[in-house]
């Protein structure tokens, strides 16, 4: 019965997508994966094509800015560049995520201290829209917004972070 159940759900799935490819080439919804790293090697790549229209890219903090005022820009510029190659849509983000892991650690020395944290973050931000703003159409903004414990901060001050953010992404 399980089987069964399966075989109907697979049929129906693959009958609906058929339906939806002869009335509308490309499809308009967005069918991606989040891509983190090295590119994918050729043949992952060939799968991902045949199966996606669009992927996202992370830019997490810590990766991009390892020492403070230091950027590595290279695993996001090869990224970017093989996603344009393939043809994708790309969704940039999130470009803020308060996730622990996503903070560079250098971050920690002004744990608590709002002031210090939005000048960081506001830099950070403008250096990464201004790198790839028009290349990226589609941007996840914020992630981890109910984090505050990962920046020594209470709930009313991340929310005020992440207004700035969407501030700063706005301009």
């Amino acid at each position: 019965a399980v089987a069964l159940g399966e075989h109907l759900v697979d049929t129906y799935m693959q009958q609906a997508l058929e339906f939806r490819l002869a009335r509308e080439k490309p499809l308009s919804t967005r069918l991606a994966c989040r891509i983190n790293g090295a590119c994918p090697d050729p043949v992952r790549t060939s799968l991902l094509r045949e199966t996606l229209n669009a992927v996202q890219i992370p830019f997490l903090w810590r990766n991009l800015e390892p020492a403070e005022g230091e950027y590595v820009w290279s695993t996001s510029d090869d990224l970017i560049t093989w996603a344009e190659a393939q043809g994708w849509e790309i969704i940039g983000g999130p470009v803020m995520d308060f996730a622990s892991y996503a903070l560079p650690e250098w971050l920690d020395r002004y744990r608590g201290d709002l002031r210090r944290i939005i000048n960081y973050m506001d830099d950070y931000l403008e250096m990464v829209l201004q790198r790839y703003g028009n290349r990226i159409k589609t941007w996840d903004v914020v992630s981890g917004a109910n984090l505050p414990q990962n920046l020594g901060l209470g709930k009313d001050e991340l929310l005020h972070l992440t207004n700035r953010v969407f501030d700063t992404a706005a301009q």
